[in-house]
């Protein structure tokens, strides 16, 4: 089949006609997503050019590729990859003619290219043992942005959906390979890399005290600037349209993840999700909103959700003013958690409190502690009198505790006493 004229045929049908998804149930589970794909099988990695996109899936103990286009209501599947492979990841070139996907054919754990004008894929990058996976294309084609995993794991698809464990993080390298003039160059260490919209920038996730972070490498510069931290493995970044955001997905103390976002000037981190019984992961950031897998709790199968940019616009609405990486000039640093199933709860109190004159480095949910009912207001020692202050602030009742070990001056854990 000549995939080449069959997209073509498929995009001018789909020019005024944009992806409609179905709504799902927000209210008790802090979901603020929409299904596009729900099936019996799982779907994952979604990557989007114009009105069609890329999805691995899963049938059986195997994996293939699928182009997936909608036609008026209906969307319309076909299978790019087959056979008793594993075929992961797959990204569009920018001109939509060819593909790059990761596959454990002929044995190696390679990345392979597949022009849509054809039916046989090319393995394009590989190493005898080691791994290669994880391709970005540039935006004229001509480069590839990649991982090497100086080891081989058979598994090594499921580092998209839970972070890799007990494997020492230097065995990661990314490297920047030339197509034309079959060169490449090491960039860093870390997992899945992402360049922003002008090939400036990467971001990738690294490993930091026994946790993956996400981080940024100015490529003029081979400067790196950590941009998440905590007790959380942070994981699989995806740019904004505009490069001032990074969406990614943050896996809890309990197993579970859900999707953030951190700003890139403030630092500030946002969750896009509040589902502990769900996992969400592998965006996609488009200028409609944020496509990324999703199960439904345990043991169901992974879906294709979205979040719309008028969604994600009022999710967003926080921001501080403190530059990047300016943090230890910050006089006074407070982040706002939510231990609540209440949606939106942390982002309200933020913006009541920013109108007050209070800048909030972190905005997002507790790991520990669950569900309160009334709120604690942790400070270190030498800001009790300010965290009064705070408190009285917030509605509902706010119980003062002195804490010592925190990476923030104030931490406002928010109960369901809290109303507004």
């Amino acid at each position: 089949m000549n995939y080449s004229k069959y997209l073509l045929t498929i995009l001018i049908l789909l020019s005024t006609c944009p992806i409609i998804s179905q709504d799902i149930d927000s209210g008790s589970t802090g979901n603020v997503y929409e299904y596009v794909i729900s099936r019996s099988k799982d779907d994952f990695s979604p990557n989007v050019l114009g009105s069609s996109f890329l999805i691995s899936s899963m049938e059986k103990n195997y994996i293939n590729t699928e182009l997936v286009v909608r036609v008026g209501q209906r969307l319309a599947y076909s299978k790019l990859t087959r056979g008793n492979f594993i075929d992961f990841h797959p990204v569009w070139s920018k001109d939509g003619q060819w593909i790059l996907f990761d596959s454990n054919r002929e044995g190696k754990i390679s990345i392979w290219k597949l022009s849509l004008s054809s039916d046989e894929p090319k393995m394009l990058l590989s190493r005898e043992d080691k791994m290669c996976f994880a391709g970005q294309i540039s935006n004229d084609g001509s480069r590839v942005l990649y991982n090497r995993g100086d080891f081989i794991d058979p598994a090594w698809w499921s580092f998209y959906i839970i972070p890799p464990r007990r494997i020492p993080p230097e065995k990661f390298k990314i490297y920047i390979r030339d197509l034309s003039k079959n060169t490449e160059k090491f960039l860093t260490t870390g997992i899945l890399p992402v360049w922003n919209s002008k090939e400036k920038k990467v971001a990738f996730s690294d490993y930091v005290e026994r946790k993956w972070h996400i981080w940024v490498m100015d490529l003029s510069t081979s400067q790196r600037n950590q941009l998440t931290k905590g007790k959380c493995n942070d994981f699989y970044p995806a740019w904004s349209p505009d490069d001032k955001w990074i969406a990614f997905a943050r896996e809890n103390s309990i197993g579970t993840s859900d999707l953030c976002v951190v700003n890139m000037q403030s630092l500030v981190v946002i969750n896009l999700t509040e589902t502990p019984k769900i996992n969400e992961g592998g965006p996609c950031w488009t200028p409609e909103g944020i496509y990324f897998h999703a199960d439904n709790g345990e043991n169901t199968p992974f879906d294709i959700v979205f979040i719309s940019s008028e969604k994600l616009d009022d999710l967003l609405s926080i921001s501080i003013s403190k530059p990047l990486l300016k943090r230890e000039k910050v006089e006074l640093v407070i982040k706002v958690l939510n231990s609540t199933r209440i949606n939106g709860l942390a982002s309200r109190t933020a913006n009541l409190l920013k109108s007050k004159g209070y800048n909030i480095y972190e905005v997002g949910n507790t790991v520990h502690e669950r569900n309160l009912y009334k709120g604690k207001v942790y400070y270190k020692p030498g800001y009790k009198e300010k965290a009064r202050e705070i408190a009285n602030i917030i509605p509902g009742i706010q119980l003062l505790q002195e804490r010592r070990n925190m990476d923030a001056h104030i931490m406002v854990v928010l109960g369901r006493n809290t109303k507004y």
